[in-house]
């Protein structure tokens, strides 16, 4: 936030080293917080992320566009040699060929590796039941939403309705944790 509400006097600062933690945060090239960091000179530029994609791969492109400017091309190139062979021809050797340019410049490391100290993580799951007025509103929902997508997927195919497809899950997980997350009263 700091940043982006400085970044004209940041700009005038040649920096020696820049740090960027939690990366993610500039993982999508678009955004203010991408083009603050990268409008900024330094020497050397470092990423920290425990998420270096989540998405798509064009976050990698993004955090190395700060790191090494151009080392993978531009963003449009990036996508037309990497991206779109991997995600849409499932390609291994284009795989193979972006991990082998990005592998030595990334250290990954386990939580157990950095803080040996701390106990294994502990997960546990409470269940909770919907109340008959949620389990009301969630069938209803689910009705209405499987029958405006299934004739979207016959006719178009699941990857043409990905997003609609999270969209209406994301709704029905909204029910789930409280109705009032997307529906008013």
């Amino acid at each position: 936030g700091a940043l982006k509400n400085d970044v004209e006097d940041y700009k005038k600062i040649k920096f020696s080293y820049i740090f960027v933690d939690e990366a993610q945060n500039i993982k999508n090239p678009m955004t203010l917080n991408a083009n603050c960091v990268k409008s900024l000179t330094a020497k050397c530029c470092f990423a920290l992320t425990g998420t270096p994609i989540e998405n798509r791969l064009t976050e990698i492109w993004s955090i190395f566009d700060f790191i090494m400017p151009g080392y993978l091309f531009t963003k449009n190139k990036f996508v037309n040699i990497y991206e779109e062979p991997i995600i849409r021809e499932k390609n291994p050797e284009k795989m193979d060929e972006l991990s082998r340019l990005i592998k030595p410049f990334i250290i990954r490391r386990l939580k157990k590796d950095v803080l040996s100290e701390l106990p294994e993580k502990i997960e546990t799951d409470y269940i909770s039941e919907m109340t008959d007025k949620q389990k009301r509103l969630y069938a209803a929902y689910y009705k209405d939403l499987r029958n405006e997508l299934i004739p979207k997927i016959d006719e178009y195919g699941f990857e043409r309705n990905r997003i609609e497809i999270l969209a209406a899950l994301t709704r029905l997980r909204q029910i789930c944790a409280h109705p009032g997350m997307f529906l008013d009263d």
